[in-house]
């Protein structure tokens, strides 16, 4: 096995979930959930935790079975599937190799339980070994291995069998921030040079938006957004995946239309939000509305659609830029991310705005899934 020679994975397949419901005694874990991941595609479930993204990973792998709903490979349906017999790699949190076996042997496991011949397992697991960065490791123990190293045998495990799918929940979670970043970046080389189809879980949407091609932002056990990195970021389609997909400024307020296309939101503090509405399916006066930290524009005086003074509360140095927060003559509060070359220093009042066409406005309330009898 190595990246040249699986550059595009021959048996690369369709995963798709189909209504899937499931429930822990009384906690309704999954409500209704489909989601289909096209062939070699690499996609994440995002959300934070009991939000039912392991869950819903568990039931793909056949190591849960829904209470409901079906699960597809290809064009087969393995919902009643034993685990075993999909063909799918699964890498876990805590890496599950057996402490008792060498690296050399972890790797072979799933080959010698196919009971392939002994030279093909042992050229197999070489080149895995290779594909990895971990030539050379094969006689040692995971107890010998860093984090990064034990991580990366269990990737060359799932993986040395030719899956048609891989599945990893969180592999990451526990390494420091350094070197979680470097093997993000390996991840998503090796599964783009393999081809393999790819759901992984994280609750790090910084992880989510190096690795993935689309993004699925679960949260109350629905998926409430799926769609690329920019996508989910510049596009939420509601507050939830705003609120919890990088930083923002929200309001709540009541919505004057002023036109077709624009409208004013007006806060229980009495703030006045212009905001623009093409594109928005707001079918309720009563809305929220976000702008990122990025978008502020502040102590520049451009005039603006939203136009406010401010006091500089407090001012963070982050490195690459400084994090403000703001304080308005209603009460409201706002962050704001400001270049680090910036003059505003704290205590100063300054003024801040930002153009119509940056806010999202969204319906506030949801409808459920209606749960199967």
């Amino acid at each position: 096995m190595n990246a040249d020679s699986l550059a595009h994975h021959p048996r690369a397949v369709a995963v798709r979930a189909a209504d899937v419901w499931h429930s822990f005694g009384d906690f309704v874990a999954l409500q209704g959930v489909s989601l289909e991941v096209p062939p070699g595609e690499f996609v994440t479930l995002l959300g934070p935790s009991g939000s039912g993204k392991t869950t819903l990973l568990r039931i793909i792998s056949g190591l849960l079975r829904p209470r409901s709903g079906q699960i597809f490979i290809g064009k087969a349906d393995v919902t009643r599937l034993p685990a075993d017999k999909r063909e799918i790699g699964f890498v876990f949190q805590n890496y599950a190799l057996f402490p008792h076996l060498t690296v050399f042997e972890n790797v072979a496991f799933a080959l010698r339980l196919r009971r392939l011949p002994r030279q093909e397992v042992r050229d197999r697991v070489l080149q895995a070994l290779r594909t990895v960065y971990l030539e050379g490791f094969g006689p040692r123990y995971p107890a010998q291995l860093s984090g990064g190293q034990q991580q990366r045998v269990a990737v060359a495990r799932a993986m040395i069998f030719n899956p048609t799918v891989l599945l990893m929940d969180e592999p990451l979670g526990s390494l420091d921030k350094r070197l979680r970043e470097q093997l993000q970046l390996e991840l998503r080389r090796l599964q783009r040079a393999l081809g393999i189809t790819t759901i992984y879980v994280t609750h790090d949407q910084d992880e989510a938006f190096t690795m993935s091609d689309r993004i699925a932002v679960m949260g109350g056990g629905v998926v409430h957004q799926l769609g690329s990195p920019e996508a989910i970021y510049r596009e939420p389609a509601n507050a939830f995946v705003a609120h919890f997909v990088g930083d923002l400024n929200y309001f709540e307020g009541d919505l004057s239309r002023t036109s077709d296309d624009h409208g004013s939101v007006c806060t229980e503090r009495g703030l006045e939000l212009s905001v623009e509405l093409s594109g928005s399916k707001v079918g309720t006066t009563r809305v929220g509305c976000g702008i990122r930290p990025e978008k502020l524009q502040v102590g520049l005086g451009a005039a603006t659609d939203n136009s406010f003074r401010a006091k500089v509360r407090t001012l963070t140095f982050r490195g690459s830029h400084y994090w403000a927060d703001l304080l308005l003559a209603t009460g409201d509060t706002l962050i704001a991310r400001l270049p680090d070359t910036s003059a505003v220093r704290e205590g100063d009042e300054v003024p801040v705005g930002w153009n119509a066409n940056q806010m999202r406005v969204f319906g506030l309330g949801k409808t459920s899934p209606t749960e199967p009898t």
